[in-house]
This record gives C-alpha cells, sequence and structure tokens, in this order.
C-alpha cells in the first residue's frame, strides 16, 4: 500500500483540489492520504477531512515541515512511503511511478526538476540561482549524489525509512536532504522527472528563518560526519563564510530578489549625478528607501556621509534622521 504524507499549513485554498486531483490519478491502487496539519489558521485541517482516504493528523504546539513529515510516517501503514507538498506544485501524475519503482528496489525515488525532462514554472533566474547554489552546498552533507536533494517529492521504502529513522533530526522544510544523509552505502536512488508547476493561491512559506534553518541544517550534518572529508571541510569554510556575510546579504536582500525594487534603486542612484557611481555604497535596501554610503576618493583623508534615499524624492537625509 502506498502512504502519502501531505504536510500543510494554510493551504485551504489549495487542498481540497490537490486532494481530488491525487484520489484520481491513484484509482485503482491502494493507498491513504496522511494531511498532518499545524493547525492552520485558515483551517486547512478542516477543509481536509472531506478528501477521500483521507487521515488528518492536527498539530497543536507542533511546528515544521520535517518534523511533520516524519511524524506521518510514524502513523502510516503502508510499504511504500511518499510525500508531496500541499500547495499543489507536485504533480500527482508520477505518483505511480515513484510508488513501482519503491516496490522494485526498496530504495528512495526522488521527484526531480534538474534532470532531463524536469522543469520548474514561472522561475525569474534569481531563484533558479538561489536554488542552483542551495543544492550544492547541500550536497556537500551527503555521500549519495542526485540531482535535487532540496525537492520535496520523494518516496521510500518503509524497511529504509525504519533503518534510518533512529538518526532523523527534523528541522526546518528539508526533511530529504536529512534522509539521503543517513541512507546506507548500498541504498538505490532513481529519479524521475518532476515539472514544478506555479503555485495558483496562498504564499509561499520561504522566509529567512527557513534559509538560517537550511544552514544549521547542513552545518549540523556535516559536524556528525556525513559526506566526504573534503566536502565537510568545504562545507565548514563556506558556511563560516556566509554567516560573516549574512548582515550585509540580509541588508541588500531586495535587490537581488525584487527586480522592481532593483529598477527602483537604480533610476534613485542615476539622480545624483553629481557623485561618480564608484564613489557610492549601497548599505540597506528596503521598498521605499535605501541606506548608501558617498565617499570622495581624494588626496588625503576620503571624506564619508551615509544618507537615506527615499525613492519618490531626490533628497538626501542623513543617516542618523532615518526613520
Amino acid at each position: 500500500m502506498l502512504s502519502l504524507i501531505l504536510p500543510t499549513y494554510n493551504e485551504a485554498q489549495n487542498i481540497r483540489a490537490l486532494l481530488k486531483e491525487i484520489s484520481h490519478v491513484l484509482e485503482g491502487i491502494s493507498h491513504e492520504i496522511i494531511v498532518v496539519d499545524d493547525n492552520s489558521p485558515d483551517k486547512t485541517w478542516e477543509v481536509a477531512q472531506s478528501g477521500k482516504n483521507v487521515q488528518v493528523i492536527r498539530r497543536i504546539g507542533r511546528r515544521g515541515l520535517s518534523s511533520a513529515v516524519v511524524e506521518g510516517f510514524a502513523a502510516a501503514k503502508g510499504d511504500v512511503l511518499a510525500v508531496m507538498d500541499g500547495d499543489g506544485q507536485h504533480d500527482p501524475k508520477i505518483l505511480p511511478t515513484m510508488a513501482a519503482l519503491v516496490q522494485k528496489n526498496h530504495g528512495l525515488v526522488l521527484g526531480s526538476r534538474y534532470i532531463e525532462g524536469g522543469s520548474v514554472e514561472g522561475w525569474v533566474e534569481s531563484r533558479h540561482f538561489m536554488s542552483r547554489v542551495a543544492t550544492n552546498f547541500g550536497l556537500l552533507a551527503s555521500r549519495h549524489r542526485v540531482s535535487d536533494p532540496m525537492t520535496g517529492y520523494f518516496a521510500l521504502h518503509q524497511s529504509l525509512f525504519r533503518k534510518i529513522k533512529r538518526h532523523l533530526r527534523p528541522r526546518g522544510f528539508k526533511i530529504l536532504l536529512e534522509i539521503i544523509s543517513w541512507l546506507p552505502a548500498d541504498a538505490e536512488i532513481v529519479e524521475v522527472p518532476l515539472i514544478f508547476r506555479l503555485r495558483k493561491a496562498g504564499k509561499s512559506k520561504l522566509n529567512a528563518k527557513i534559509e538560517l534553518e537550511y544552514l544549521w541544517q547542513v552545518l549540523s550534518l556535516l559536524l556528525k560526519g556525513r559526506g566526504k572529508a573534503p566536502q565537510m571541510l568545504f562545507g565548514i569554510l563556506m558556511i563560516l563564510t556566509l554567516i560573516a556575510f549574512a548582515p550585509r546579504v540580509w541588508n541588500l536582500r531586495l535587490l537581488y530578489l525584487d527586480p522592481d525594487i532593483r529598477a527602483k534603486v537604480e533610476e534613485r542612484l542615476r539622480q545624483e549625478e553629481q557623485w561618480l557611481l564608484s564613489d557610492l555604497a549601497v548599505l540597506e535596501v528596503h521598498e521605499d528607501w535605501m541606506k548608501i554610503r558617498h565617499r570622495s576618493h581624494i588626496r588625503g583623508a576620503d571624506i564619508s556621509a551615509c544618507y537615506v534615499a527615499r525613492y519618490t524624492s531626490s533628497v538626501l537625509h542623513p543617516c542618523p534622521d532615518a526613520s
């Protein structure tokens, strides 16, 4: 039997249609669906109860996708354990293929966005770049090479989960990375193409807290000896570098992630025609304003001043007056 785990939080707008789609795809296949909901304010757990073959676990006082998946696995009755997101971005059509492969090899099967036939709908280039960086970073903590350790769509055999569950310390969103890191060396891993669909409703859960949890997860796995020695050393050095630059990256995150904000910053800087662009440093970027430092590179001591510049005003305000 296939046990499908759907970890959810505030997915009431998506879950009903997703459950109908899953039931249609799995018609004729013995299965159960376990929705593990973190007591969503929008009552996702209540909407999910109307689904066919659906068991709902409403968690009160417990939060986190990874721990929700492990709790769902513990309640599952099937010999094939599968996980997919509850927002509809994972295509259920590949579930029968994934389940059949797990039954065949008793290993791990994951839906990959990065093999031939896989893709991502609607991402801007900066999002692709960040995903690639996070993917390669995560692989430092694994002795198994896969193309997409960040995917949230995977299936594994119950017997394989029992072998590794005592090692798992579920935190954050990337439970698959934890699982891959603890797999036996002889475990068979198969990847199938996944088209990662656009979210139809609701908001992404990705935020700075989740990103920091991911960094800590990778560091913890490296310190526990997961991965190969050169990878471990490189990974620890990379984490230390990221920690050193984290405040700077955070202050400028909108410049990297939001094309509209980036255009506003560029336009506002062009208004300061009295200065060379090489004399300007952008310190912080916000939705309505940015903080810049001007340093005149002249003979003797460089003259430096900090200003707050609003995108809708040509007036510069000294930094102490920023609100």
